[in-house]
C-alpha cells in the first residue's frame, strides 16, 4: 500500500474538501492520492501533524511535487505496510523514497532514493545505501555515491563531507578543496563561509576562495552573509560589522544584529531593538521589542504584551506595526502578525477567539495604514495555520470589508 507525501514549502493542503495554503516552512506536508479519505492538519507554531486514512486497493496514486528547481520538482513516496496513522509526532513510520517530477507533475526520475536534494546547476545530490552522489536531470549518476553528506552546487562547487570533515568538489566530482572544515556553506561571489576547528579553542568562521585559500581568516565566532558590502559578525558574544575583506568597520557592541538593507540594519542592545546606518550611527533608538528590515521605506516592528510575565511569550503575543526611516509610527501596532511591504501593501493577520492565526486569506494595509480584507473574513472559520496560546485582538476601527 502506497501513500505519497509532499515535503514542499508553500504547497496546498487538502483538508476535508477545503484547501488551505501555507506561506511558511513546515516540517511535514500533505498527502494527496485517490486513496486518501481524510487529511487532518493542525499547525502548532511551525509544526504540522498529518494523519491519513488510506483505503485498500488504491490505484494510480497522484505524485505530489515539491518546489521546482531547475525545472524539476522533488517527490517522495512512502511504501506502507503498517497500520495508519503513519506519521507519529511528525516522524514517518515507513521508509521514504525520493524521485523527481517536472512542472506538469509527470514523473521524470522515479522515487528510488533515500534522500534527494534540489537540482542546482543541473545536478542534484541523492543518497543511496547510506552514501551521497549526484545525478543529472535525466537521473543518470554522474558523480558516484561516495560522500557521507552533500550540499547543492553553487558557482560550480558543492560542499561534501567525508567522515566528519567538509570540503568541496567541482562539477566533474573532483575534490577541488580537500575536506578540512567542520562545516561549509555555498559559494557566493567567489567565496564560501566555512567553520574551522582550532586546537583547544571554539570553532571560528572564515571565508575561502575556490582554491581553498582564506579570503577572510578564521577570527569570527559567527558571521552572516555579505549584504550591501557589510556582514554581521560576532566576537565574544557581541555583534558588529565587517567589510568584504574581514576588516571590522562597526565595533562588536551589540547583543544581536541583522544584515543591512537599504543602508539600515536592526541591532539589539539589551532587550530592545533600534536601527543603525552604515557608519554605525544609531538613527532609531532601541525602543522596540523586535524589528525587521526596511521594505519600501517601512519596517515592521513589534511591541510586547506587557501583561504577560514571560518575556518571550510577551513578544510572541505582542502587536505588529510599521515605522518609517525616522522611527515614527506610520501604522500603529495592532496586528497579530505581519509581513513586509511588497508592491505597495503588506499582509497582516489577526487571531481568532481561540487564539489561532489564519493565513489563507490575509488582510492588507497600504502605506497609509488603510486596512482591507478582500474576502471580508477575519474569523478564519475554514482556514488554519498556527496557534500559540495568545489572546485574540478585536477588529481595528479602520477596517473596511
Amino acid at each position: 500500500m502506497l501513500g505519497y507525501l509532499d515535503l514542499g514549502v508553500a504547497e496546498k493542503l487538502t483538508m476535508l474538501g477545503k484547501t488551505i495554503s501555507n506561506s511558511r516552512s513546515l516540517s511535514t506536508a500533505p498527502v494527496e492520492s485517490p486513496g486518501v479519505k481524510q487529511v487532518v492538519s493542525i499547525g502548532l507554531l511551525l509544526r504540522c501533524l498529518v494523519i491519513v486514512n488510506l483505503c485498500a486497493g488504491c490505484s494510480s496514486p497522484d505524485y505530489v511535487s515539491k518546489n521546482i528547481s531547475d525545472g524539476l520538482r522533488q517527490v517522495a513516496v512512502f511504501p506502507l505496510s503498517i497500520p495508519v496513522p503513519w506519521l507519529q509526532d511528525g516522524i514517518p513510520l515507513g521508509r521514504m523514497h525520493y524521485g523527481y517530477a517536472d512542472k506538469s507533475g509527470r514523473i521524470v526520475i522515479p522515487p528510488q532514493y533515500e534522500e534527494g536534494g534540489d537540482f542546482k546547476e543541473g545536478l542534484a545530490a541523492v543518497k543511496l545505501n547510506g552514501k551521497y552522489g549526484f545525478i543529472d536531470r535525466s537521473g543518470k549518476l554522474v558523480i558516484a555515491y561516495q560522500f557521507d553528506d552533500a550540499r547543492w552546487f553553487s558557482e560550480g562547487m558543492a560542499g561534501v563531507r567525508l567522515g566528519d570533515q567538509w570540503g568541496f568538489i567541482d562539477a566533474s566530482g573532483k575534490l577541488a578543496i580537500p575536506p578540512r572544515f567542520s562545516s561549509v556553506w555555498n559559494f557566493e561571489e567567489g567565496v564560501s563561509k566555512v567553520s574551522v576547528g582550532l586546537p583547544g579553542k571554539p570553532h571560528k568562521t572564515a571565508f575561502v576562495d575556490k582554491k581553498g585559500k582564506f579570503a577572510i581568516q578564521p577570527k569570527f565566532d559567527v558571521a552572516g552573509n555579505l549584504s550591501e558590502g557589510l556582514m554581521d559578525v560576532q566576537i565574544d558574544a557581541k555583534w558588529g560589522y565587517s567589510n568584504a575583506s574581514g576588516k571590522l568597520v562597526i565595533p562588536t557592541r551589540y547583543d544581536e544584529a541583522q544584515p543591512f538593507h537599504g543602508g539600515l540594519a536592526g541591532v539589539r542592545i539589551g532587550d530592545k531593538w533600534g536601527v543603525i546606518d552604515r557608519t554605525g550611527k544609531m538613527i532609531i533608538k532601541p525602543v522596540f521589542d523586535e524589528v525587521d528590515s526596511f521594505s519600501e521605506g517601512l519596517a515592521k516592528v513589534v511591541v510586547a504584551d506587557k501583561k504577560i510575565n514571560d518575556s518571550m511569550k510577551a513578544i510572541r503575543c505582542g502587536k505588529w506595526g510599521f515605522i518609517n526611516r525616522s522611527g515614527k509610527y506610520v501604522i500603529l501596532p495592532q496586528y497579530d502578525e505581519a509581513e513586509n511591504f511588497n508592491g505597495g501593501r503588506a499582509k497582516v493577520y489577526f487571531r481568532d477567539a481561540k487564539g489561532f492565526i489564519w493565513y489563507q486569506d490575509p488582510g492588507y494595509v497600504d502605506h497609509q495604514g488603510k486596512y482591507t480584507s478582500p474576502k471580508g473574513d477575519r474569523t478564519g472559520a475554514n482556514w488554519g495555520y498556527e496557534h500559540d496560546d495568545c489572546a485574540a485582538l478585536p477588529s481595528p476601527s479602520n477596517a473596511t470589508q
